[in-house]
């Protein structure tokens, strides 16, 4: 159990500086406060219901095989509209 929680530690601290980062370079450096004070809160607010949903469908369904294929449809799906949708801001010079 300590070499998950170890693991699950090394797999976070690789990751948040990581998405906050690139959530810093997509906005205009005067806009960047806002924007990621607005990430955090949103990714602080969805931390929330998140693991209570993810917990409801285990529950429900009886078995660990569901919430984890729903869980990376999820993460599927943001992937293709952050693809689709997010453009790095124009450089001004």
């Amino acid at each position: 159990m300590l070499a998950l929680f170890a693991m699950h530690g090394i797999y976070q601290g690789l990751l948040k500086p990581a998405r906050t980062a690139l959530v810093a370079d997509l906005c205009r450096p005067e806009d960047r406060g806002a924007v990621l004070g607005t990430y955090s809160m949103a990714t602080c607010l969805a931390s929330i219901p998140g693991p209570l949903i993810f917990g409801a469908i285990w529950d429900r369904s009886g078995g660990w095989t569901l919430p984890f294929v729903l869980s990376g449809i999820c993460v599927g799906v943001s992937g293709l509209l952050i693809a689709l949708l997010v453009k790095p801001p124009k450089e001004s010079n």
